[in-house]
């Protein structure tokens, strides 16, 4: 009899593991004929819904199973979760019932809906044990169904149950429900851009035209980021007017990315890399500050990972010499995968905070990096990462580890004294709307280090924002907590956004969340985790596709840049009067000509408040041409006007000139035996006129004369 039900079990299995539902057949029929998909080929759960959910997991919370009627599925789990500490203290998790291959492309696809109210999750496929995420999506879930659909490339390969796909729940008191949670594996016959992403997408909040918030921006930007200008020219001979350019060639915002030291100043020939981080918008104005992404982390340093220290070394001379300044990232990054392998949980406090010291003093000392960076991460996420902190915690002089944070801060204050120092971090920014978010634990850490001597000069907000992005308000009103709280600098120091947003979105979001950092009056800076799809850890840079194309995230920041927030002007110049103008903040160069056009004089200024800038030609003979006064006739005229020449340059070939204050004119020659000449105007609108005389370059004579017909 045993025999029977043994067989009767094994049959089942082979059913469930083998066969087919009509879900699935559905979910593969839709597949094929929406996004033209072969048919799946390798399903990485059980193929009928029984069966998946017999390896479905449920932890934190309640778990029920129910059968759904009206929907595709027909079986279903419903979670009744309570907000935890972190999203992840709830959640439901199914392991691979088959292998997955590195590279191989897959898709995970679940139905989800909210109970009573607008819900948040986090769908995720991740390494079991490890945690490494190949998918990690914050999703808002409505009481409607919802098929929700993610691809991802493996990056490792993964055996049987080596990898989990799931939902994080515990972002708030919440029920959930979940059906037809299937993981498809394409191998190589799908690329990854032909797969799906859908996930809801409603714009985050603030992304509103009529947002309050823009008006705001838009006059705090006025206020805060502009300076008054004010050009004198003294001149002592009239010449009929000046003009100024003011053009503008850096900010003094910061706006920059995190860069590889191997792909640029490395020949004679620049490369493409090189020519974009320097010219964005096509005339030559590019980043004003790049961060090494890996290249000064410890471990990268002591393994000169893509670079050797003379090589760095240059690099850093070449930005200097291009007025490009740097960000040091990072000095320490307490956690043990993060250090170099030596520092584990094996060696004595003491061996990790001599190794600690000794690696600041060298890197930092000034035949090495030295004061080379003007902003440094002195420490990296010290919210998630406290294996430092608890190794030392309990030791002589340490009660709670975190001692040590301070200690590193003092330390590195006098080193660089000149250099402003950074905690950075992720828990805030790209958390605002997060109401689980570690704000407050880091703020405790900030308030420790600074009660206990360390100083902490700047807040470094990472933004690796996911697929459902900060609202605008709340980014805001972390920034006015912090600057109210602090009143330090802080710059965005890490910002890309997830490539399953839509390119739209993803433009959108970089015009509001750039405009919302650049009107804030803590804002110094705002750096993109890499700027090109080539060279960045996502493969989403913000600026520009693999193939050099730009993104419309990167024609948003350019537009915003180098148009929008941008001042290059030329204006007529009274002498001996103020000629002012409002411009943006930042490095100018500013060029004075006269009515013909002539160059008299250049400077280059830092306007970062009011700035007067003064040029005195009295003193000199830049603007006098010469005292000679030209004699001619009639003044006023309406169709000729007789010039008399010189005696002295009889000898020579001269130019006779003649311009107006809107730049219309008229030139002759006149040869070595005329003693006059002859100019037509009868052709030349009404109005004011310059009249010049030139011996090639050299100026003999002017006067004006007054066309009236």
């Amino acid at each position: 009899m045993s025999r029977y039900i043994v067989l009767a079990m094994l049959c089942f299995w082979i059913d469930n593991a083998y066969t087919q539902d009509a879900y699935h057949q559905w979910l593969d029929d839709y597949l094929i004929k929406t996004y033209n998909l072969p048919s799946a080929p390798i399903w990485v759960l059980p193929r009928t819904e029984t069966g998946t959910e017999a390896v479905g997991t449920g932890y934190g919370g309640t778990t029920e199973k129910f059968n759904s009627a009206n929907t595709q599925f027909t079986l279903g789990v419903r979670r009744i979760v309570t907000k935890g500490t972190n999203q992840w203290d709830a959640g439901h998790l199914y392991q691979n019932q088959s292998n997955i291959d590195k590279d191989d492309v897959c898709l995970v696809a679940m139905w989800i809906r909210s109970v009573n109210q607008v819900g948040k999750v986090y769908l995720f496929a991740e390494q079991s044990t490890t945690y490494d995420k190949e998918v990690y999506s914050e999703l808002s879930t409505t009481t409607n169904w919802q098929l929700y659909m993610v691809p991802f490339k493996a990056k490792i390969n993964y055996k049987q149950k080596e990898i989990n796909f799931g939902l994080h729940l515990a972002t708030a008191d919440q029920t959930i429900e979940i059906g037809g949670t299937s993981v498809i594996n394409y191998a190589n016959l799908a690329t990854l851009n032909k797969l799906p992403v859908q996930l809801n997408f409603g714009l985050y909040d603030g992304a509103d035209a009529n947002a309050p918030w823009r008006a705001e921006a838009e006059a705090q930007i006025d206020n805060i980021r502009k300076a008054n200008l004010n050009i004198v020219v003294k001149a002592k001979t009239d010449v009929g007017g000046y003009s100024a350019h003011v053009e503008m060639l850096q900010h003094c915002f910061k706006f920059g990315t995190a860069v590889v030291s191997d792909r640029f100043n490395e020949g004679s020939t620049p490369s493409v890399y090189e020519q974009k981080l320097l010219d964005l918008d096509g005339k030559g104005h590019g980043f004003n500050e790049v961060v090494f992404e890996n290249d000064l982390k410890w471990p990268g340093w002591e393994g000169q990972w893509f670079n050797t220290h003379e090589g760095i070394k240059r690099d850093l001379k070449w930005l200097s010499d291009r007025n490009i300044s740097v960000r040091g990232h990072n000095l320490v990054w307490p956690g043990w995968i993060y250090s170099p392998p030596d520092i584990n949980a094996s060696k004595s406090p003491q061996y990790i905070i001599d190794r600690v010291r000794n690696h600041i003093k060298s890197l930092l000392s000034p035949d090495q990096i030295g004061d080379k960076c003007e902003d440094w991460d002195v420490i990296n996420e010290i919210t998630a990462n406290n294996d430092y902190a608890n190794h030392f915690k309990g030791q002589l002089g340490y009660v709670t580890g975190r001692e040590f944070y301070a200690q590193v801060f003092k330390m590195v204050d006098s080193l660089i004294p000149n250099a402003t120092l950074y905690l950075n971090d992720y828990v805030a920014l790209e958390n605002a709307d997060n109401q689980s978010n570690r704000v407050a634990l880091w703020q405790s850490y900030i308030d420790e280090i600074l009660a206990q001597g360390g100083n902490i000069e700047g807040i470094g907000l990472q933004g690796h924002f996911g697929t459902a992005p900060t609202g605008i308000p709340s980014a805001k009103k972390l920034l006015d907590d912090f600057y109210a709280k602090y009143n330090l600098p802080m710059k965005v120091t890490e910002y890309d956004i997830s490539n399953l947003v839509p390119p739209d979105v993803q433009a959108k979001y970089m015009n509001d969340i750039l405009t919302t950092c650049f009107a804030h009056p803590s804002m110094e800076g705002f750096l993109m985790w890499g700027f090109w799809d080539g060279a960045h850890w996502q493969n989403n840079a913000p600026i520009f596709n693999n193939d050099w194309t730009m993104k419309p995230s990167g024609k948003a920041f350019v537009d915003l840049v180098f148009n929008k927030w941008w001042t290059d002007v030329k204006i007529p110049i009274q002498t001996d009067f103020d000629n002012k103008l409002k411009v943006f903040k930042g490095k100018y160069k500013i060029t004075i000509t006269n009515v013909w056009g002539d160059t008299l004089a250049i400077r280059y200024v830092t306007i970062d408040d009011e700035k007067d800038v003064i040029i005195d030609f009295e003193s000199t003979a830049t603007d006098a041409l010469s005292q000679t006064t030209l004699h001619m006739y009639p003044n006023p005229a309406s169709t000729t006007l007789t010039i008399e020449l010189p005696t002295t340059y009889a000898s020579s070939d001269m130019t006779i000139e003649c311009v107006n204050a809107l730049g219309q004119s008229k030139t002759i020659k006149a040869s070595a035996d005329q003693s006059h000449i002859v100019l037509p105007i009868y052709d030349m609108p009404n109005g004011l006129y310059m009249i010049r005389l030139k011996n090639g370059n050299t100026h003999i004579g002017y006067n004006k004369v007054m066309i009236e017909k």
